[in-house]
C-alpha cells in the first residue's frame, strides 16, 4: 500500500512540475512573439550616452527660475524630514520655501 502513495505522490509531483514548465515555456514564446511584433509598429528609441546624459542635465545649462525650483524642493524636503510635525504645519512651511527660493 505504501508504494502505491509514494508512486501516486510522485505522479502528481511530475504532472504538476510538468504542467508548470510548459506553461513558463507558452509564456516564454508569447512574450517574444509580442516583442517582435511590437517592435515591427514601434519604431526604436534613441538611447543617450552617460556623457550626453551628463551634458544635457548639468547645471550650468538651467535657468535662474529652474535652479530656484531645484533649491526650494530641496529646502523643503529638508524642512519636512526634520519636522515630524501634522500636515498643514509642512505644508505651510514647503509653501514658505517655495515662495521665498522663487522670488528670488
Amino acid at each position: 500500500m505504501e508504494t502505491n502513495l509514494v508512486l501516486e505522490g510522485t505522479k502528481f509531483m511530475f504532472l504538476g512540475m510538468g504542467a508548470v514548465f510548459l506553461f513558463l515555456l507558452v509564456m516564454i514564446l508569447v512574450i517574444k512573439a509580442v516583442t517582435k511584433g511590437s517592435n515591427r509598429f514601434v519604431p526604436e528609441l534613441k538611447s543617450l550616452s552617460l556623457e550626453e546624459t551628463y551634458t544635457e542635465t548639468r547645471i550650468e545649462h538651467m535657468s535662474e527660475q529652474h535652479k530656484r525650483r531645484i533649491i526650494a524642493a530641496i529646502t523643503a524636503a529638508i524642512m519636512y524630514h526634520r519636522s515630524k510635525q501634522d500636515n498643514k504645519k509642512v505644508i505651510a512651511a514647503v509653501t514658505a520655501a517655495i515662495m521665498h527660493h522663487s522670488e528670488g
